[in-house]
């Protein structure tokens, strides 16, 4: 389905920790969101095994603030 109003990339990772998974997945899921030139304003999603603990969280929203992106981590439940 095409979402008119914006454009999301995802990037799947499989490490234990939320924060791993972010670490590993920014550079790639940034490469994909500037090398698309659509306009639409683009979400960029990391997604995981695993959800995030509480220092995780501040983690996640330290990014969110400080580098100014529309970014979210999303855990994946595998049960």
């Amino acid at each position: 389905m095409i979402q008119p109003d914006v454009i999301y990339f995802y990037e799947v990772k499989s490490s234990a920790y939320a924060s791993d998974c972010i670490r590993e997945a920014l550079g790639q899921i940034l490469s994909y969101a500037h090398r698309d030139d659509d306009s639409r304003p683009k979400q960029l999603i990391v997604a995981g095994q695993y959800k995030p603990n509480d220092d995780e969280v501040g983690f996640i929203n330290y990014v969110k603030k400080n580098l100014n992106l529309n970014f979210s981590y999303e855990n994946i439940d595998l049960d």
